[in-house]
């Protein structure tokens, strides 16, 4: 798909993710946090998204103008993965979006980490499937 929406609650590392992962490092990065991005994609939303390079826009939302100019730039140049869209809202509940990219995005939702990933215990089973087991096996092990 040309356009790649990545959502999730605030604080989960999207913008850290879209930022540091590796395979991203060649993408122009714009972050509407930095209020003079927003102004200049309200002021001319085609030009804003009129370039060569591929282009992640991190908290998209903030400038509901810029969907329309996407599909537009889409529509004309349909480049898989040409645009990477980030933010804290689910733009397809968004009210001032009118444009819903359908047909041109695919939407992925970051879930926060859990405790096991943040303390890097993701080797072993998770502590549900230790719980389970036991009362399962009725073998005497300790869920924490």
């Amino acid at each position: 798909m040309p356009v790649v929406a990545i959502t999730g609650m605030r604080q989960t590392g999207k913008s850290t993710f879209l930022r540091e992962q590796p395979e991203l490092k060649g993408r122009k990065y714009i972050s509407h946090d930095d209020f003079a991005y927003p102004a200049a994609a309200k002021e001319n939303p085609d030009q804003f998204v009129a370039t060569d390079e591929p282009l992640i826009i991190d908290e998209a939302q903030r400038c509901p103008e810029l969907f329309v100019a996407i599909r537009r730039a889409v529509d004309l140049d349909r480049v898989p993965g040409r645009f990477i869209l980030s933010g804290s809202a689910n733009f397809l509940l968004v009210k001032n979006i009118s444009e819903s990219l359908a047909g041109r995005t695919v939407y992925f939702y970051l879930h926060p980490l859990r405790r096991r990933e943040r303390q890097g215990s993701t080797l072993g089973p998770p502590s549900l499937v230790r719980c389970t087991n036991r009362f399962h096996n009725r073998r005497p092990e300790v869920c924490r």
